[in-house]
């Protein structure tokens, strides 16, 4: 083993110490013999060895001594002052640990056993030894399988959410679980936080038992209004009826009036009916979405709100196979264009967009209109029921978002740059070879 500096500093302090007491003999050897200018003794000269090596002997002991004590000393400090760090750094991460706000539970993955838990653990769950204390036997399989995992993959972190966690007092708290791989003494462990969301789960579910009230308190006052109207005129033109000196055509009017408010009402009911049932059945076969558009588009042509309405299209020159039901398709064109038409007054023009979004597996149709567009802040309401119904039901948009769905597509409106609305249709395609 090659010398160290401490043992170069050693060997060169003793070399220097006899080197010194040499000189210090040979000029006392000197000064003794100048008055008789004769040699000194051979006795003496013994005498003179013999001190010198017990001099140098216990100088050096001496330095070999202090040099000892100054070491130790030094080392002693350097240990105080590591001792006080690491423990400074002991507490730190003990308050950490302690101080955390989630739930803190270190692991065996092998057994499931729990090594130890913080503070709020203590508080929360009590006294457990193992996760079978705290879970049913689905999840704490499911957590041991991801305690393994974690524990075979340093650096990586797992989470498993909505925990059903037996905690003290015979109460259950929902949390979520984050697993995060850990080393102790060389032994591969995993640090489990378990968040509670207990109280945010709850509102959560309050928040949505609030909001279905209040849809369904929204959805009961429209029909409830879209009802009443038609219900009103009928009872006053009924009322009217028992008139005995009404003219034959003033009676024939207001028959067709109540006549008109019953279908109102009915068609009020077919369209709940198709509101509430939007995924029923319906003839899933390959159909051609250009064909579609065109059929909607000679059945409004003759519509009121489109006779001065110009209807072009793009990319609908070739078939766009679609598997659905084409009636059902036809139902939501008709209601888009009568809608583009009714929000340009009857004037302008409608274009009808198509494309095929090959590598999303879609095709898309954009409905284009020239119109003032939709305010903003009502865009994100545009398919709730009863919004904004103005002479029809009211469901026409609602009915067509469940009609898309029920085809797996996907319905959006936005305003256009230049001005007018655009609502974009997604379907699924159905590139097969058509049927005979």
């Amino acid at each position: 083993m090659p010398p160290t500096r401490g043992h170069q500093k050693l060997a060169l302090y003793f070399l220097l110490l006899a080197l010194a007491l040499a000189w210090v003999a040979v000029q006392w050897m000197e000064q003794a013999s100048e008055p008789s200018g004769a040699l000194v003794r051979l006795e003496d000269a013994r005498r003179i060895a013999v001190t010198l090596i017990a001099l140098t002997a216990l100088l050096g002991f001496g330095g070999v001594l202090l040099r000892r004590i100054f070491v130790a000393s030094a080392r002693a400090r350097e240990q105080a002052m590591w001792a006080e760090k690491v423990q400074a750094e002991s507490h730190k991460y003990r308050a950490l640990f302690e101080g955390s706000a989630d739930m803190l539970l270190i692991v065996d993955p092998r057994t499931l056993a729990i090594r130890e838990g913080n503070s709020p653990s203590r508080a929360e769950l009590g006294p457990v030894v193992g996760l079978e204390d705290l879970l049913g036997a689905a999840q704490r399989t499911t957590l041991a399988e991801e305690l393994r995992a974690c524990a075979a993959a340093p650096g990586q972190t797992r989470t498993l959410t909505d925990l059903d966690l037996r905690a003290s007092g015979a109460r259950t708290l929902v949390a979520d679980a984050h697993l995060a791989h850990i080393s102790i003494a060389g032994e591969a462990l995993v640090l489990v936080a378990l968040h509670d969301r207990t109280r945010q789960r709850a509102m959560e579910r309050e928040l949505a038992m609030r909001e279905r009230l209040s849809a369904i308190g929204l959805f009961t006052a429209g029909v409830a209004h879209e009802i009443n109207n038609p219900l009103e005129a009928m009872g006053n033109y009924l009322t009217l009826l028992e008139k005995e000196e009404l003219p034959p055509q003033t009676r024939q009017r207001y028959l067709g009036l109540v006549q008109h408010g019953f279908g109102r009402i009915r068609d009020l009911v077919r369209d709940l009916l198709r509101f509430a049932r939007p995924e029923e059945a319906h003839a899933s076969v390959r159909v051609d979405l250009a064909r579609i558009v065109a059929n909607a588009s000679q059945l409004v042509a003759l519509s009121a709100s489109l006779k001065d309405v110009a209807i072009a299209t793009q990319g609908l020159e070739r078939p766009l196979w679609l598997a659905g039901d084409a009636g059902r398709l036809e139902q939501v064109l008709v209601n888009l264009l009568l809608n583009a038409g009714k929000a340009q007054q009857g004037r302008g023009r409608i274009t009808l967009r198509a494309r095929e979004l090959s590598a999303e597996g879609l095709v898309e149709l954009a409905v284009e209109d020239e119109g003032p567009g939709i305010p903003p802040e009502n865009l994100a309401r545009l398919f709730d029921p009863f919004f904004g119904a103005g002479e029809g039901t009211g469901l026409g948009l609602a009915v067509s978002w469940g009609i898309v769905r029920a085809h797996g597509g996907t319905i959006a409106v936005e305003n256009r740059t230049e001005g007018g609305a655009r609502f974009v249709l997604r379907l699924p395609r159905n590139p097969g070879e058509s049927a005979a």
